[in-house]
């Protein structure tokens, strides 16, 4: 079974209806998702996996649209170090290569979810569906249930502002 399988089969097992959307055109993965995202007018999510220097994996989900912001997200966390993880331990992890990591953590990775607080209001979300180049979309009510993630402070400045 594909991540993409495992995770629409889980969606179905949790009642949350999704809409699957397959990045085409040429589009790169951040380009087509947010596109798919202005089109379902949902907020895209991208989801980071990260290695803080207590050696926990977290996912850190944020607007697409806006950077990480590293030192909020460290003082948040309580950590003194933090840094995204390597192909490798991104591949042992979650079995799915960059652009596609969905927004979830357990019991789907073995990794704490931690949301950007701007996303305990949204009214929909997309997201890398287990393949860079699919973008699944739930909404933002279904999304949270499921994923259960804890807020925080984690983004900054918006990519567009630089």
């Amino acid at each position: 079974m594909t991540p993409t399988d495992r995770l629409t089969t889980w969606f179905d097992a949790e009642c949350a209806p999704f809409i699957r959307v397959d990045v085409q055109g040429g589009l790169g993965p951040a380009e087509g998702g947010a596109a798919i995202a202005a089109k379902l007018g949902a907020v895209g999510v991208k989801a980071l996996l990260t290695k803080g220097d207590d050696g926990r994996f977290r996912i850190l989900a944020i607007p697409a649209r806006l950077e990480l912001d590293s030192l909020g997200a460290r003082q948040a966390l309580g950590l003194r170090k933090l840094r995204f993880a390597r192909p490798e331990e991104l591949d042992a992890l979650t079995g799915i290569a960059p652009g596609g990591v969905p927004p979830f953590g357990r019991p789907h990775f073995e990794a704490d979810l931690i949301a950007d607080r701007s996303l305990a209001s949204a009214s929909r979300v997309a997201f890398g569906g287990g393949h860079p180049l699919v973008r699944l979309s739930l909404s933002g009510d279904d999304w949270r249930r499921i994923a259960q993630p804890r807020f925080e402070a984690l983004a900054g400045v918006s990519r567009d502002a630089t």
